[in-house]
């Protein structure tokens, strides 16, 4: 029996994680939230870039494994931002025992496709985001939140 080679770009279903939304923690407030979901930030990442960045944001850092993000233009970005923090304010997150400040995950729709955004320094509320292009890598949603996830047009 021939084995067959996993596509560039496409990542094996057990090599990625699924999340799980799981919405805020009982008893944080609206507030609390929204203070929260102000200081955090988009900040991309070259990881799921097959494109250097025009200013130098981050180290291009091409992956064959892995899902590239769209090339977006810098104008796009503050959307990005907007858009995670719309994430957060709906509880369209995961939050687990490894968190101390922000949540581990967020999701948004980028353009109708459904994107994930990782919590990279949770000092600073920074997260970088990728497309989530298989169905078997969409989070678990037992609350159906998911339907609620902000979208972002380029």
């Amino acid at each position: 029996m021939a084995v067959m080679a996993t596509p560039p770009r496409q990542r094996r279903p057990q090599d990625f994680k699924p999340g799980r939304i799981t919405g805020w923690p009982a008893g944080w407030s609206e507030e609390h939230v929204h203070g929260l979901a102000l200081g955090a930030c988009y900040k991309a990442d070259g990881k799921h870039k097959d494109y250097p960045a025009p200013g130098g944001e981050w180290d291009y850092v091409f992956r064959a494994e892995g899902t590239k993000c769209p090339k977006l233009s810098p104008e796009v970005w503050p959307r990005l931002q907007h858009g995670l923090r719309a994430a957060l304010i709906a509880g369209i997150v995961q939050w687990d025992d490894r968190c101390v400040t922000y949540p581990a995950r967020a999701w948004i729709r980028l353009d109708g496709r459904l994107c994930e955004a990782r919590l990279t320094n949770d000092g600073r509320g920074e997260y970088h985001g990728f497309p989530l292009d298989y169905e078997e890598h969409h989070p678990r949603d037992p609350a159906c939140l998911l339907e609620w996830a902000p979208t972002v047009h380029t």
